[in-house]
Protein backbone atom coordinates (compact mmCIF):
# COMPACT_ATOMS: atom_id res chain seq x y z
CA UNK A 1 0.00 0.00 0.00
CA UNK A 2 1.41 3.38 -0.99
CA UNK A 3 1.32 5.80 1.95
CA UNK A 4 -0.03 9.31 1.61
CA UNK A 5 3.09 11.25 0.74
CA UNK A 6 3.83 14.19 3.02
CA UNK A 7 6.26 15.75 0.56
CA UNK A 8 5.55 16.59 -3.08
CA UNK A 9 7.61 16.52 -6.27
CA UNK A 10 7.85 20.31 -6.30
CA UNK A 11 9.43 20.35 -2.82
CA UNK A 12 11.99 17.70 -3.80
CA UNK A 13 12.79 19.56 -7.04
CA UNK A 14 13.32 22.81 -5.10
CA UNK A 15 15.59 21.01 -2.60
CA UNK A 16 17.67 19.66 -5.49
CA UNK A 17 17.77 23.04 -7.28
CA UNK A 18 15.73 21.81 -10.25
CA UNK A 19 12.62 23.23 -11.89
CA UNK A 20 10.80 19.89 -12.18
CA UNK A 21 11.32 16.16 -11.63
CA UNK A 22 9.76 13.15 -13.38
CA UNK A 23 7.03 11.15 -11.63
CA UNK A 24 9.52 8.38 -10.86
CA UNK A 25 10.88 10.67 -8.14
CA UNK A 26 7.72 9.81 -6.17
CA UNK A 27 9.27 6.40 -5.44
CA UNK A 28 12.26 8.15 -3.82
CA UNK A 29 9.94 10.28 -1.68
CA UNK A 30 7.90 7.22 -0.67
CA UNK A 31 11.00 5.25 0.31
CA UNK A 32 12.44 8.17 2.29
CA UNK A 33 9.13 8.68 4.09
CA UNK A 34 9.03 4.99 5.04
CA UNK A 35 12.59 5.28 6.38
CA UNK A 36 11.68 8.33 8.48
CA UNK A 37 8.52 6.64 9.78
CA UNK A 38 10.56 3.58 10.82
CA UNK A 39 13.05 5.80 12.66
CA UNK A 40 10.23 7.64 14.46
CA UNK A 41 8.51 4.34 15.30
CA UNK A 42 5.14 6.03 15.01
CA UNK A 43 2.59 7.37 12.53
CA UNK A 44 3.53 9.92 9.89
CA UNK A 45 0.27 10.08 7.97
CA UNK A 46 -2.73 11.42 9.82
CA UNK A 47 -4.85 8.97 11.79
CA UNK A 48 -7.53 9.64 14.42
CA UNK A 49 -7.39 7.59 17.63
CA UNK A 50 -10.72 7.39 19.44
CA UNK A 51 -11.21 6.08 22.96
CA UNK A 52 -7.58 5.26 23.77
CA UNK A 53 -7.92 4.13 27.40
CA UNK A 54 -5.38 4.12 30.23
CA UNK A 55 -5.66 2.95 33.85
CA UNK A 56 -3.13 4.82 35.93
CA UNK A 57 -1.26 2.74 38.49
CA UNK A 58 0.56 5.67 40.02
CA UNK A 59 -0.09 9.36 40.66
CA UNK A 60 1.13 11.40 37.70
CA UNK A 61 2.17 14.91 38.54
CA UNK A 62 2.13 17.69 35.95
CA UNK A 63 5.77 17.03 35.06
CA UNK A 64 5.18 13.38 34.02
CA UNK A 65 1.80 12.88 32.37
CA UNK A 66 0.74 9.98 30.16
CA UNK A 67 2.84 8.53 27.38
CA UNK A 68 0.45 7.53 24.60
CA UNK A 69 0.61 4.27 22.66
CA UNK A 70 0.41 6.12 19.37
CA UNK A 71 2.23 9.21 18.16
CA UNK A 72 3.54 11.63 17.35
CA UNK A 73 0.49 13.53 18.58
CA UNK A 74 -0.78 16.28 16.27
CA UNK A 75 -3.80 17.33 18.37
CA UNK A 76 -6.10 16.24 21.20
CA UNK A 77 -9.86 16.42 20.60
CA UNK A 78 -11.19 15.16 23.95
CA UNK A 79 -10.15 13.64 27.26
CA UNK A 80 -12.09 12.21 30.17
CA UNK A 81 -10.78 11.24 33.59
CA UNK A 82 -13.10 8.81 35.37
CA UNK A 83 -15.78 9.77 32.81
CA UNK A 84 -15.53 13.50 33.65
CA UNK A 85 -14.56 15.73 30.72
CA UNK A 86 -11.27 17.59 30.93
CA UNK A 87 -10.82 21.03 29.38
CA UNK A 88 -8.37 20.81 26.47
CA UNK A 89 -6.86 24.11 27.64
CA UNK A 90 -5.75 22.32 30.85
CA UNK A 91 -3.55 19.93 28.86
CA UNK A 92 0.07 20.21 27.83
CA UNK A 93 0.46 18.13 24.68
CA UNK A 94 3.88 16.84 23.65
CA UNK A 95 4.77 14.65 20.70
CA UNK A 96 4.15 11.43 22.68
CA UNK A 97 2.87 12.67 26.04
CA UNK A 98 -0.16 14.42 27.43
CA UNK A 99 0.24 16.26 30.71
CA UNK A 100 -2.46 17.89 32.81
CA UNK A 101 -1.90 21.06 34.81
CA UNK A 102 -3.39 19.41 37.91
CA UNK A 103 -1.76 16.04 37.21
CA UNK A 104 -3.51 12.65 37.33
CA UNK A 105 -4.48 10.54 40.37
CA UNK A 106 -3.66 6.87 40.83
CA UNK A 107 -6.34 4.39 39.72
CA UNK A 108 -7.88 6.96 37.38
CA UNK A 109 -9.29 5.78 34.07
CA UNK A 110 -8.23 8.20 31.34
CA UNK A 111 -9.81 8.07 27.88
CA UNK A 112 -8.36 10.19 25.07
CA UNK A 113 -9.45 11.05 21.52
CA UNK A 114 -6.51 12.42 19.57
CA UNK A 115 -4.93 12.68 16.14
CA UNK A 116 -1.49 11.34 15.35
CA UNK A 117 0.57 11.97 12.25
CA UNK A 118 0.28 14.76 9.73
CA UNK A 119 -1.39 15.79 6.49
CA UNK A 120 -0.08 17.66 3.50
CA UNK A 121 -1.80 20.81 2.22
CA UNK A 122 -4.94 19.82 0.33
CA UNK A 123 -5.33 16.41 1.97
CA UNK A 124 -7.36 15.34 4.97
CA UNK A 125 -8.99 12.27 6.43
CA UNK A 126 -11.81 10.58 4.54
CA UNK A 127 -11.05 12.48 1.35
CA UNK A 128 -11.93 15.87 2.83
CA UNK A 129 -9.86 18.64 1.26
CA UNK A 130 -8.32 20.95 3.84
CA UNK A 131 -6.52 24.23 3.53
CA UNK A 132 -3.02 24.13 4.93
CA UNK A 133 -1.19 21.03 6.05
CA UNK A 134 0.39 20.47 9.42
CA UNK A 135 3.60 18.62 8.57
CA UNK A 136 6.39 20.03 10.76
CA UNK A 137 9.24 21.51 8.71
CA UNK A 138 11.73 19.21 10.45
CA UNK A 139 9.90 16.13 9.16
CA UNK A 140 9.65 17.58 5.65
CA UNK A 141 13.40 18.22 5.64
CA UNK A 142 14.14 14.78 7.15
CA UNK A 143 12.22 13.19 4.24
CA UNK A 144 13.70 15.44 1.54
CA UNK A 145 17.35 14.73 2.43
CA UNK A 146 17.26 10.94 1.82
CA UNK A 147 14.70 11.33 -1.01
CA UNK A 148 17.19 13.43 -2.97
CA UNK A 149 19.93 10.86 -2.33
CA UNK A 150 17.69 7.95 -3.32
CA UNK A 151 16.56 9.76 -6.46
CA UNK A 152 20.14 10.56 -7.51
CA UNK A 153 21.42 7.06 -6.65
CA UNK A 154 18.55 4.56 -7.01
CA UNK A 155 18.55 0.94 -5.86
CA UNK A 156 20.42 -1.32 -8.35
CA UNK A 157 18.20 -4.30 -7.59
CA UNK A 158 15.11 -2.37 -8.69
CA UNK A 159 14.51 -2.69 -12.40
CA UNK A 160 10.91 -1.52 -12.55
CA UNK A 161 8.30 -0.20 -10.20
CA UNK A 162 4.63 0.60 -10.33
CA UNK A 163 2.92 3.41 -8.45
CA UNK A 164 -0.82 3.32 -9.07
CA UNK A 165 -1.26 3.41 -12.84
CA UNK A 166 2.27 4.72 -13.42
CA UNK A 167 5.05 2.19 -14.25
CA UNK A 168 8.69 2.92 -15.01
CA UNK A 169 11.95 1.02 -15.61
CA UNK A 170 15.42 1.98 -14.34
CA UNK A 171 18.85 1.18 -15.84
CA UNK A 172 22.46 2.11 -15.05
CA UNK A 173 22.11 2.45 -11.29
CA UNK A 174 25.06 2.49 -8.89
CA UNK A 175 24.02 2.13 -5.24
CA UNK A 176 23.23 -0.98 -3.18
CA UNK A 177 20.20 -1.29 -0.93
CA UNK A 178 22.35 -1.66 2.21
CA UNK A 179 23.88 1.75 1.55
CA UNK A 180 20.54 3.51 2.06
CA UNK A 181 20.11 4.93 5.54
CA UNK A 182 18.87 8.15 7.02
CA UNK A 183 21.58 10.78 7.02
CA UNK A 184 22.66 11.95 10.49
CA UNK A 185 21.06 15.35 9.80
CA UNK A 186 17.67 13.65 9.22
CA UNK A 187 18.02 11.73 12.48
CA UNK A 188 18.82 14.96 14.32
CA UNK A 189 15.81 16.71 12.78
CA UNK A 190 13.33 14.02 13.84
CA UNK A 191 14.72 13.26 17.32
CA UNK A 192 11.88 15.03 19.18
CA UNK A 193 9.25 13.14 17.13
CA UNK A 194 10.66 9.67 17.93
CA UNK A 195 8.90 7.28 20.30
CA UNK A 196 10.45 7.70 23.75
CA UNK A 197 12.36 4.67 25.02
CA UNK A 198 11.69 3.82 28.63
Amino acid sequence: MIPTLLVGLRQLAETMGKDTLPERALAAIERAQIMVQAAIDGELTERVIVGDRYKLLYDKTQEYGIQTRFGPIASVQAMTVNEAEVEIEDLIVGTWTIKRLSGFRRNSIVTIDYTVGYRRHGEGTAGVVVEGGNVPPEIVQAILLPAAEIYLHPDPTLTSERIGDYTYTLRGINKTDEEYSLPPRSLTLIRRYCRPRV
